[in-house]
């Protein structure tokens, strides 16, 4: 909140949407008595898909930018990003580099950043303003392995973009925002900024680290592509979407054959196995359910 709110650009709204916490969230942020601020408190949990495409909706600018809840932005982060985008209409997002913290920050102060964390090496020379579809390309041939976007806190992206694209894959649990990255990229252009504009706070008890741990993201990259599937385009375009949807779905099938699972527990396994045999049953019969959410 106090990076936000120290920001050297002034005209935002500031949407905090909390998704039925049991932490004095709340209580934090009703202590700030700032006229941007509008406060949306859901009556239950719902998800980490979800809850952002609740907090897009509830926006109204031309642009949104992420700040995480731990994370804290730099004073030049809106005006450096407000500017690329502006003078670019063509991009669909834009991103900066991040640093890395493992200190937690407060209201009050905020930690201090430990190093930096470079992603954006696996994609070469980076310019201001980029082809979407060439770097949408890289990920491809890589099978989609990795983030080198970055996470939330480092993006800002066009609203009207997502009337294209959709908003957040609400089957993923841990790809999320790659996943719309890479469906923005598909599309439109995108922006990169060269400076630590954002941090990135890393704590012992993050959703992501938990959510590795019990590897329940186990059928992350294979419910990507199932959603790339709904753009019939990219599908005709790019071949190797289907190879590898082919890979991991005789993956999952001797997983279930078998019952050797590479999630940690095999209860849930099995559920999400289910899951995505349904779904293929249903995209087979002609009776396919979207996995995204809609503006």
């Amino acid at each position: 909140m106090e990076s936000i709110l120290s920001q050297t650009y002034g005209d935002f709204e500031l949407v905090v949407v909390d998704d039925a916490s049991s932490d004095p969230t709340i209580e934090v942020i009703r202590r700030y008595r700032e006229p941007r601020l509008r406060i949306l408190e859901n009556p239950r949990n719902l998800g980490n898909a979800r809850n952002r495409s609740l907090a897009i909706r509830a926006s109204r600018g031309e642009l949104v930018k992420f700040v995480d809840q731990d994370d804290w932005i730099a004073p030049s982060c809106l005006a450096e990003h407000v500017r690329l985008m502006e003078a670019n209409p063509g991009l669909g997002f834009s991103f900066s580099r991040r640093a890395i913290s493992a200190e937690q920050p407060t209201p009050n102060e905020p930690a201090q950043s430990t190093g930096a964390g470079d992603l954006q090496s696996a994609l070469g020379d980076l310019a201001e303003v980029m082809p979407g579809p060439a770097l949408f390309e890289r990920f491809v041939d890589a099978g989609f392995r990795d983030n080198w976007i970055g996470e939330p806190t480092s993006v800002m992206l066009r609203r009207a973009c997502l009337e294209r694209s959709l908003l957040f894959n609400r089957r993923l649990r841990s790809m999320l925002d790659m996943d719309l990255w890479i469906r923005l990229m598909a599309f439109f252009d995108v922006g990169f900024l060269d400076a630590d504009l954002a941090t990135r706070s890393v704590g012992t008890a993050s959703e992501t680290r938990a959510i590795r741990s019990r590897r329940s993201d186990w059928l992350d990259r294979l419910w990507l592509l199932e959603g790339l599937s709904e753009f019939g385009e990219l599908w005709d375009r790019y071949p190797k979407l289907a190879t590898l949807r082919r890979t991991d779905q005789k993956s999952l099938v001797v997983s279930m054959a078998t019952g050797r699972y590479r999630a940690m527990e095999r209860s849930d396994a099995i559920s999400d196995g289910r899951a995505y045999m349904s779904h293929l049953a249903r995209r087979m019969a002609g009776r396919p359910r979207s996995q995204f959410d809609r503006l």
